[in-house]
């Protein structure tokens, strides 16, 4: 019992420590009971993740994977079935349709859904140092009955030195998509429990998913008679017999593709890789990407709809079909672990790059995330809170929010050499009178996905951003999207660094075209995280402050504010 006890009370204290708000989120108010608001606002410890109880998360979105979520019950509705060529059809035209019926059936039965993933061309690899084999994904009539040997395994090399054959053969490409066409016939994907599909491709990865190495490609085209042309042809085809299959379901499927990393084989390579996002989107299919982890990854990419502006602020394009059009679109999270040092240094930098990685996966919109439970288990209550942001648009959601931080990034990328802020729908903007300064650095042993491995003195992030009352500013300034549509009341959440005793309020526009104030709360220089909540009843989303913005965060001293998360949430349904 003793133990029990202080197992709780020492997860309870490193929840607290580590900034994650304990209980359901979707509770607004998770302490029990009505909150004192007599002092115009309500302060929690460390983050504030609640929501509105009428919020409920999508049914065609969520977590990918471990749907259990035993370490905060946090669950999910699509379970990842990982499958092969090989088993499917082992012999030539036979197909292992009860295998299929057996998964959809279990799936049913759990109330979830599956996302069919079939690898079609590894054949080979593994870690003998870690005594992993890579399955064989091929069947083996496919090397007896078309003709291939063993110069026909191609070593890509990488962790894993993975053996794939030349699937773009066009004896090959048709056998599998034959299977592809199959399934469509049997009327698998209409079934409820089918609920996504990945178009694998090609990569040195576990997964087939879809990029090389220069040096890789330069292989396959000496080799099996590779090239940007070559590889463009058979996945377009490959990607037809899903869209062919699917048919009115096609906005289940998924291409794991994008673009970045291939402009290092050459420009043929990238401007294939660009047509094969049009064309899977010109077949209403969806697509995803498979790194969020590294939180800078795709920071201008239009296969994800990322731009950054001359100043380094992300923009997401809300016009790309899977966001326009409900599609599945979405990235993984899973990388994190005692397994994963080698990558990204000690576990200990692990809540920091969990938190910045789900941040990124929201500001990028998606619909579903690829999730393990080493990563939901660092964060409960986030993860928790995520689920109700997947699939959201602008009209839906119950909130939206400003996470102030600032990175370097490459200048190929934008001429302010950094990026700032994660932004959902609520943007803060540097102006005179709320020139910002970017603080609280926190230094991480990887690269982040936006600079070179060379710039080692550049793996940190600013993680917060405060008022600059020595410069003359004393401000913040926040301007919420115009189409945030809300006639009720709202809260603003503003989670600060309580580095100085500072004083500070919120100024906003009221209904009736006057400037109005909330309480001031005074900061009490510990060093704590804490969440200042304020209710607001008349805000007018109007733009009526200076500069064109919304709300402003008006800094009294004697120290600077230091603000890491702003989230405005409305009360009231949309």
């Amino acid at each position: 019992g003793r133990r029990l006890v202080a197992a709780l009370l020492a997860l309870a204290t490193a929840l607290a420590a580590c900034g994650c708000a304990v209980g359901d989120p979707t509770d607004p108010d998770p302490a029990g009971g009505d909150p004192d608001r007599s002092a115009g606002y309500v302060v929690v410890t460390g983050a504030d993740y609640t929501l509105p109880a009428w919020v409920a998360a999508e049914t065609f979105g969520g977590y990918v994977g471990h749907p259990d979520g035993a370490a905060a019950g946090i669950g999910s509705s699509y379970r990842n079935w990982w499958t092969t060529w090989a088993e499917l059809e082992p012999e030539r035209g036979r197909y292992d349709w009860d295998l299929i019926e057996r998964r959809l059936a279990a799936a049913e039965d759990r109330g979830d859904r599956l996302c069919l993933q079939i690898q079609s061309m590894v054949c080979g690899g593994g870690d003998p140092e870690r005594g992993f084999v890579v399955p064989n994904a091929v069947p083996d009539w496919v090397f007896t009955e078309l003709g291939l040997t063993d110069d026909d395994r191609i070593g890509l090399g990488g962790e894993w030195d993975i053996e794939v054959i030349p699937a773009w053969r066009p004896e090959i490409r048709d056998a599998f998509n034959a299977l592809i066409l199959a399934i469509g016939e049997r009327g698998y994907p209409a079934r409820e429990a089918l609920g996504a599909a990945y178009i694998h491709a090609i990569s040195p990865s576990l997964g087939e998913e879809f990029w090389l190495e220069p040096w890789q490609t330069h292989v396959l085209e000496s080799r099996a008679g590779f090239s940007a042309a070559v590889m463009q042809e058979w996945l377009e085809s490959r990607m037809d017999a899903y869209a062919t299959a699917f048919g009115a379901d096609v906005r289940k499927v998924a291409w794991v593709g994008s673009i970045s990393i291939w402009g290092y084989s050459g420009q043929d390579y990238k401007a294939a890789a660009w047509a094969l996002v049009e064309h899977a989107w010109s077949l209403g299919a969806g697509n995803r990407s498979s790194i969020v982890e590294k939180y800078h990854i795709g920071l201008d990419d239009p296969a994800l709809g990322q731009s950054l502006d001359q100043d380094g602020y992300l923009y997401t394009d809300e016009t790309i079909p899977p966001l326009a059009e409900a599609r599945y679109f979405g990235d993984e999270n899973e990388e994190y672990g005692d397994q994963w040092t080698w990558r990204y240094g000690d576990t200990a930098g692990d809540w920091q790059r969990y938190r910045f990685a789900m941040l990124r996966a929201m500001q990028m919109q998606v619909r579903f995330l690829w999730t393990h439970e080493p990563g939901e288990a660092i964060d409960p209550a986030l993860s928790h809170y995520a689920r109700f942001a997947f699939g959201k648009t602008v009209q839906t959601t119950p909130d939206a929010w400003c996470y102030l931080k600032e990175s370097a990034v490459a200048r190929i990328l934008t001429p302010a050499g950094v990026v700032r802020n994660f932004e959902r729908w609520l943007r803060q903007r540097d102006v005179p009178g709320g020139l910002t300064v970017a603080t609280d650095r926190v230094d991480r042993a990887f690269n982040a996905g936006s600079i070179l491995d060379s710039e080692e003195g550049a793996f940190y992030d600013y993680t917060a951003r405060r008022t600059d009352l020595a410069g003359g500013q004393d401000a913040m300034y926040f301007d919420v999207d115009d189409r945030f549509v809300t006639d009720g009341p709202v809260e603003i959440k503003v989670e600060v660094c309580d580095h100085t005793a500072a004083s500070w309020r919120l100024e906003y526009v009221d209904r009736d075209g006057e400037v109005a104030s909330t309480a001031a709360y005074t900061g009490q220089g510990d060093d704590a995280v804490r969440t200042v909540t304020f209710r607001i009843a008349d805000l007018a989303l109007a733009g009526g402050l200076p500069h064109g913005m919304d709300v402003r965060l008006v800094c009294d001293g004697p120290g600077d504010a230091t603000v890491r998360w702003v989230r405005l949430v409305r009360l009231e349904r949309p």
